[in-house]
């Protein structure tokens, strides 16, 4: 795949799920999640349709994941590295 940067930002909700909108390339996402230990799971919407994201919590902080979208074929992967 191709290299690529954006935002996303994860809030918590009530209840232990938590919310997820990213903006990537002049296009933007938002799901839901949930998150059990190092593990956190993303439904999340685009204009094209549902993807599934997963992610793992490593001990620097960043999200290391892997996700698929609407007509994928393939897996795509990505890290999510916070702002400092």
């Amino acid at each position: 795949g191709s290299s690529y940067q954006g935002s996303v930002s994860i809030q918590a909700n009530p209840g232990g799920s938590c919310s997820v909108a990213w903006a990537v390339s002049g296009e933007s996402f938002k799901g839901r999640c949930v998150q059990r230990g190092r593990a956190l799971a993303v439904a999340f919407q685009s204009g094209a349709g549902e993807g599934l994201a997963v992610y793992e919590k490593e001990g620097d902080g960043r999200l290391t994941g892997t996700w698929t979208g609407p007509g994928a074929r393939e897996f795509g992967e990505e890290i999510l590295t916070p702002r400092r």
